[in-house]
């Protein structure tokens, strides 16, 4: 979507009645826009169409009025496809809701009618969804290690005998068929072995109770079984017992978010917080049932996702304030707006996974916990760096520039002062960056950065000690060898720390890892196009470093 688009809707719809909403071209206009597209869409759109509001005639933020593609059904939007499953259209629709609400009190328009075709909307798909829309998933995790692998087409056989019988809770239908399979069709019957109904009848309570509660996520097969299954919950990092996921639902997010494909928080949520007619057909029992929506357990899920949110925008720590906006800009339901006294009366429980860190302002802020162990190895090795005595070395620095470009001084007047003078700044660079055991090149593209840098590449002592030559992207690694004259001896960041087991090239992480080895072959490191490193990257590659004296970055 662009803005003459936008336009041309503004133009044309005469559905809802909205005044006052004005675009580049000065034209007042009705206006329908539906956005399936993220932020950065909405950001495009704001310097040239504008809401004024007919309440007070401010002039209103128009990404306020844009209902966004829930994150974790983005996915199903893309492409024009619109083909939603039944958890993503409910989310969808709560994001209009929450949208709408915002537009109500702002510009004048028939957004009750609005709200309450919305709210039959997800009556009728709650219906549809049901209590239990992963059952498959949950069916096929049990069955994995009987090889069953029809957990879907076993669910879908139940909802059709439960559709006979005229409701029900699926479950009871499962205990029935594994009982008695003739109960279905013969094919069906013939996937239910005798060791699956045998398995199935030995089932403790506790495992019977998380396959229960995996089934009311809208999850697949692949999730539930990393969640359901004890060996693949261990190789996957998930170190919690049965127990623990019943007690604290929500651990399923919170301990499978940096997955490749991680549990959401609303698929968790959603199962948790069905309708209440839903909720009160097929209750939940303790220890896992929460009724209250400022739950501990919850507050701390939508903190986390708040912050692996903020983190891949790019920021390290959330200020409370801003948490809270978030939070109340989040469509939930039940809402879960926040406040500086839930926050204060709920930070106790927050621990491991969210940790309060002190700003300048003195407003209090927060940090994930990836983040918070990356902020301390940085901490920890640019203050040791401070600390070290500078290295010696005895070189004719501005005779190094000058043998490195290999050119003479021009004859002209005018540039020659300019030549000399870059040459001058370049050799007081040069002998910083050597004898900095931490240091930063900063400058405009074209002033001689790289430049630099190959220049401190030619020293000899330096190359015999090692010099390990580094950059985020494909493209600056090659520029990098090329200036330097290193050809061939450049990496991507990735490309180093994957040899480490500090980056993962299914998710794209990159992580420090303690237990993983280190690299001792290398004096010198030079990080080229280091501003667009994350904090990650800088900490994976300090805790990837050992005998490292001289970083340049």
């Amino acid at each position: 979507m662009n803005l003459q688009f936008a336009i041309d809707v503004a133009r044309k719809l005469r559905l809802i009645g909205c005044k006052n909403v004005t675009t580049s071209s000065h034209c007042s206009t009705h206006f329908l826009v539906r956005s399936v597209l993220k932020s950065h869409c909405a950001s495009s759109m704001q310097s040239g169409l504008h809401y004024r509001s007919s309440r007070d005639g401010k002039i209103a933020d128009p990404e306020e009025f844009v209902a966004f593609a829930p994150d974790e059904h983005f996915e199903a939007y893309s492409y024009g496809s619109e083909l939603l499953t039944h958890d993503g259209a409910v989310a969808s629709l709560i994001t209009c809701a929450a949208t709408l609400h915002r537009i109500q009190g702002t510009v004048e328009g028939p957004w009750e009618a609005a709200l309450s075709w919305i709210d039959a909307q997800l009556n009728r798909l709650w219906k549809a969804r049901g209590a239990f829309p992963g059952l498959g998933s949950a069916l096929s995790a049990f069955g994995y290690e009987w090889g069953f692998q029809h957990g879907s087409l076993l669910a879908y056989e139940i909802e059709l005998e439960r559709e006979r019988k005229g409701g029900g809770n699926p479950w009871q239908l499962v205990d029935a068929v594994m009982e008695n399979p003739s109960r279905l069709g013969d094919p069906m019957a013939k996937l239910l072995s005798p060791s699956l109904r045998k398995g199935w009848k030995s089932l403790s309570t506790e495992r019977r109770t998380l396959l229960e509660l995996l089934s009311r996520c809208a999850i697949d097969e692949e999730q539930a079984l990393r969640i359901y299954d004890r060996t693949e919950r261990a190789e996957s990092g998930i170190d919690i017992g049965d127990a623990e996921l019943l007690a604290n639902p929500y651990l399923i997010f919170e301990r499978d978010r940096r997955s490749a494909t991680p549990i959401a928080f609303g698929a968790v949520d959603r199962g948790l917080f069905p309708d209440a007619a839903l909720r009160s057909e097929f209750p939940l029992f303790e220890p896992t049932r929460i009724d209250d929506p400022a739950d501990p357990h919850r507050v701390r899920a939508l903190v986390t996702d708040l912050l692996e949110e903020a983190s891949a925008q790019g920021h390290t720590v959330l200020p409370r304030s801003w948490l809270i906006r978030r939070a109340r800009d989040r469509a939930l339901q039940p809402p879960c707006p926040l406040g500086e006294n839930v926050l204060e009366a709920t930070e106790a429980t927050f621990a491991p996974v969210v940790t309060r860190v002190p700003t300048r302002s003195g407003e209090p802020a927060y940090q994930i916990d990836r983040l918070v162990d990356c902020r301390e190895i940085i901490r920890r090795e640019v203050g040791g760096r401070q600390k070290g005595k500078p290295h010696a070395g005895d070189h004719d620095w501005r005779t190094l520039v000058d043998k490195f470009l290999g050119q003479a001084l021009p004859k002209d007047n005018e540039q020659r002062p300019l030549e000399e003078q870059a040459r001058t700044e370049k050799a007081a660079a040069l002998e910083q960056i050597f004898r900095s055991r931490l240091s930063v090149l900063i400058g405009p593209a074209g002033t001689g950065k790289t430049t630099v840098l190959g220049m401190l590449c030619s020293l000899p002592d330096l190359a015999r000690r090692g010099i390990l030559l580094l950059a985020p992207t494909g493209k600056a690694r090659v520029r990098l060898e090329e200036q330097t004259g290193q050809r061939g001896a450049g990496r991507t960041l990735a490309q180093f720390l994957n040899r480490y087991d500090r980056y993962d090239g299914e998710t794209g992480a990159y992580f420090p890892n303690r237990s993983a080895a280190r690299c001792g072959d290398f004096r010198t490191v030079i990080v080229d196009e280091s501003s667009m490193l994350t904090e990650g990257q800088l900490a994976a590659l300090f805790d990837a470093c050992t005998k490292a004296v001289r970083t340049c970055w």
